[in-house]
């Protein structure tokens, strides 16, 4: 993480402009950690200040601050409700419903604003509220932490979990696009190199293709831009006569690929059961199987995915827990059961480690209220029928065997549900043995 400083800090915060600063700074140079530029003093175009701008290759977030009357070693703080700290209200001196919402509002609107103005770069926009002079413990819903906005005292494990957990690009931002943005928001500030924005993670964009009228794909490379020779042998069509004259060739050595393709598929489907062939480090979706009936409980798959690179899908502490404690594998599944006459919604996650020691200590972080976890698979690809369950007060187990950890939370799909539900209860533990598809 690379920071800019535009101004002084006590011109542009509230107090706690130090405590973010010194977040941001642990992170180190280089995308070991998190990459990306942050920007400290930004003040934006009606003259407003905001603590900080932060610019990952997977998204941006804007940072302001709340300054709280006095330290709480708890804070509970829904977005749109009453904030308690230590079981106190928290009093607001204009008589909002809490003392974010200024900056709540604030945020969102300088989020619409970039959006607008780029379209493309500025995709998606989170926020985070940063609150002190110091708070121990901060809550927020857990319906909350699956969007775009969190409240946290800002030490470097909160910004971290912040970054990691919310909505993420489905591809990096390229250094032209990145340009652009700091180029509005920090138009007298020297800019850093190529180089240096590739070290950070933002990747380089080659040409763009447009695939329909309006429409343009934009490529991202780790690396230079290639060569035009190395597109056209990538496949991309040349222009005039050469393209007609080299098409039956051109078949030939395509027909004879798609052969060898077929053959390497086999023997690979060959290996699978080899660790090695196992092993990915990009998510990949599996075959679902039938209904799988587990304690009287009937279970129809909806989607299953597996992946190791464990953090993208988690939100809260759990993602930033996962950063530092080497998780192997994710494997996430999501389910229906229809119990007494009423349909039921699962969403299963399976974490592996190297060790039961370091899969029990994750177990144990997961079931403290407020610390996050797992996106559920089927929301994420839009696999429900019909109405998509919010999980909200949905029964929660979880259990470690060996080396992984199960995650699981079952609710009713059209109706409001509440985690001592017997009967959610009861699918819920049917389903920590359940086989993933």
């Amino acid at each position: 993480m690379r920071l800019i400083q535009l101004g002084q800090l006590e011109q542009h915060s509230t107090g706690i402009a130090a405590e973010i600063r010194a977040a941001l700074t642990a992170t180190g140079r280089g995308n070991t950690v998190v990459g990306g530029i942050a920007l400290l003093g930004v003040t934006i175009s009606d003259g407003r200040p905001m603590d900080a701008v932060v610019i990952t290759p997977h998204g941006i977030h804007n940072i302001s601050s709340v300054t709280l009357s006095a330290p709480a070693l708890r804070l509970e703080a829904p977005l749109h409700g009453t904030w308690r700290a230590d079981g106190w209200r928290v009093e607001s001196t204009d008589g909002a419903v809490n003392p974010a919402r200024d900056a709540i509002g604030f945020c969102e609107h300088f989020a619409a604003e970039f959006r607008e103005q780029f379209p493309t770069a500025a995709q998606p926009v989170g926020t985070i509220i940063a609150v002190g002079p110091y708070v121990e413990h901060v809550e927020q819903p857990a319906a909350e932490l699956a969007g775009a906005t969190r409240v946290l005292y800002p030490s470097t494990t909160s910004m971290l979990s912040a970054t990691v957990s919310m909505p993420r690009r489905q591809h990096r931002l390229t250094t032209s696009q990145l340009r652009e943005l700091l180029t509005a928001l920090a138009p007298d500030a020297p800019q850093p190199s190529d180089a240096e924005l590739y070290a950070e993670g933002f990747a380089a964009a080659t040409p763009a293709l447009a695939d329909e009228p309006g429409n343009v794909i934009t490529t991202a490379t780790t690396g230079p831009v290639p060569s035009t020779s190395a597109n056209h042998a990538a496949g991309q069509p040349r222009s005039g006569n050469g393209n007609r004259t080299r098409w039956l060739p051109t078949a030939a050595l395509t027909a004879v690929g798609c052969a060898l393709i077929a053959v390497a598929v086999t023997a690979m489907a060959g290996n699978s059961d080899d660790p090695e062939h196992r092993s990915s480090s990009q998510e990949s979706r599996t075959s679902q199987p039938a209904t799988t009936e587990l304690a009287g409980v009937p279970f129809v798959p909806r989607h299953s995915a597996a992946t190791t690179a464990c953090t993208e899908p988690a939100f809260g502490d759990i993602a930033a827990e996962l950063e530092d404690s080497g998780c192997r594998k994710l494997h996430r599944a999501s389910f229906t059961a229809r119990v007494k006459g009423t349909e039921t919604a699962t969403t299963v996650a399976v974490l592996s480690f190297a060790d039961r020691d370091t899969a029990e200590n994750v177990r144990e972080l997961a079931t403290e209220p407020g610390t996050g976890g797992i996106h559920d698979v089927a929301t994420e690809r839009g696999d429900w029928p019909g109405r998509t369950p919010q999980f909200a007060g949905s029964a929660y187990v979880t259990d470690t065997h060996k080396a992984t950890v199960r995650l699981v939370r079952t609710t009713w799909l059209e109706e409001p549900s509440e985690a001592a539900d017997p009967a959610l209860q009861r699918v819920a533990d049917a389903a920590l043995q359940l086989p993933l598809p």
